[in-house]
């Protein structure tokens, strides 16, 4: 989700900064299945180079990407605007541009959307779903032809939300990777080990950015960190009252996510 997502439904998510580290590929070369040629792999080498930050002054060395995306408890199985029926609540009153694109990665090429679905493929057999297949299902459109996104809805969709993530390097991304400098460099190293890995921080680094734009702006993200010190709130109150064991390191971290929040929103 972007901030603006995250502003918008303030209520309902619980925003974070998500910190990953993402591999730019070396060369061409089979990929989740599919062959990527070596003018693919530089196309994803540009894509990745313009959603990250170095991690350090290497050539081809692994990149830090950021990112905004809504934060909830596991244990809970269902995103927050799902409804009992199965149905998003929020479908026709500002649905996330990401949720929109699923299953494409706005993060990779057109070109490269094949890759991303052989990747999906593999995931949905692994979760017993068949929502992804092969070729062609009859009555169904395909989603990708080759290089291309077949489905109109889809690709606008897709080019939304890549243009969002576009916009996120200039309006607070290098800023956010200037002032966690050598700490941010700190977590990536540590999730070397780990790519599909990522940290998760409260949103606070990003709000500080955004607020010196204009008083408006300074406002805004204040009262966006007092929403969500209460949504934590009630999050926690109610996990408390679940009794589950699995949900106590994400009470723990939602506990210092409010804690960030309220000086954020007290200075």
């Amino acid at each position: 989700m972007t901030v603006e997502e995250l502003f918008r439904h303030e209520q309902r998510f619980i925003g974070c900064l998500a910190v990953s580290v993402v591999h730019p590929l070396a060369g061409g070369g089979p990929v989740h299945g599919e062959t990527v040629t070596a003018a693919e792999a530089a196309q994803w080498r540009q894509a990745v180079e313009a959603l990250s930050f170095p991690l350090d002054g290497r050539p081809g060395a692994p990149r830090l990407r950021l990112g905004t995306q809504a934060h909830d408890y596991p244990s809970l199985g269902a995103c927050p605007a799902r409804r009992p029926d199965g149905r998003c609540e929020i479908h026709a009153d500002g649905q996330p541009a990401a949720c929109a694109a699923v299953p494409l990665d706005a993060a990779l090429p057109d070109g490269l959307q094949r890759v991303v679905l052989h990747q999906r493929l593999a995931e949905a057999a692994w979760m017993g779903a068949d929502c992804i297949v092969a070729g062609r299902r009859e009555g169904y459109a395909p989603l990708v032809e080759g290089e291309r996104v077949a489905d109109d809805g889809y690709r606008r969709d897709l080019h939304a939300r890549r243009a969002a993530l576009q916009a996120q390097a200039p309006a607070w991304g290098a800023r956010v990777a200037g002032l966690l400098g050598s700490e941010l460099r700190a977590g990536g190293a540590a999730l070397r080990a780990g790519p599909q890995d990522y940290l998760t921080l409260p949103l606070v680094p990003v709000l500080a950015v955004l607020s010196e734009s204009s008083d408006d702006a300074r406002e805004r993200t204040r009262r966006y960190a007092r929403a969500q010190v209460a949504l934590i709130e009630r999050k926690v109150a109610a996990a408390l009252q679940r009794k589950d064991r699995a949900d106590r390191a994400m009470t723990q971290e939602l506990r210092r996510f409010r804690g960030h929040y309220e000086r954020f929103a007290s200075a």
